[in-house]
């Protein structure tokens, strides 16, 4: 006869005996849980992914507004470096005329000849200045006149250059990197007809 401990071993591994329907109910039930745990599951990751999908969206509207405020601002800081440079570069045009002007009265005679060169080197030197800083003289005499950079302030009539070519340059125009400054002052020729004004 067993004694004791064993019988209390044996009734503590002791499992009643369940029929084939059981186990398989209790199978199926297992079964069914785990698919409701897996279809839980994958909604989880469906509306995780969607989350991802959404804040990836997020993000790059975001960046694309960042490069446009980067944009909006380089673009606003050119306009106003233009605009200072136009501001300090238009009253020193002026002074490049008056130099250009003693230079070709100095040049019809009356001028000593080192003064001159004084004369010459300071104009220089001021349009390399001003080169330095992107303003450039527009070409005009001998060319089709452009509303866009010439100002035609005469017509004369002419033998030897062609319809709507600028003759003269009054005044001579400047582009600062690329966009007007000061337009050139121009007579424009007109083939054959009378002068106006």
């Amino acid at each position: 006869m067993a004694g004791p401990e064993e019988m209390t071993t044996v009734t503590a591994d002791f499992k009643p005996r369940t029929g084939k329907r059981g186990r398989l109910k209790a199978l199926s039930a297992e079964v069914e849980r785990l698919r409701e745990e897996e279809e839980a599951w994958r909604r989880a990751r469906e509306e995780f992914m969607e989350r991802i999908a959404g804040l990836e969206d997020e993000k790059l509207r975001l960046l694309a507004e960042m490069d446009n405020v980067r944009k909006r601002a380089q673009r606003r800081l050119e306009e106003d470096r233009w605009a200072l440079t136009a501001e300090v570069s238009r009253p020193l045009l002026d002074v490049a005329d008056n130099l250009e002007r003693a230079i070709s009265a100095g040049a019809e005679g009356g001028v000593q000849a080192a003064t001159l060169d004084g004369i010459r080197m300071v104009h220089t030197q001021l349009m390399d200045v001003l080169g330095r800083y992107g303003v450039e003289p527009i070409q005009a005499v001998g060319l089709p006149f452009d509303f866009n950079v010439h100002e035609a302030i005469a017509h004369a009539p002419s033998s030897s250059a062609r319809d709507n070519e600028v003759a003269i340059e009054v005044a001579r125009g400047y582009l600062l990197k690329g966009k007007l400054l000061r337009p050139s002052k121009v007579i424009v020729a007109r083939a054959g007809r009378e002068s106006e004004s």
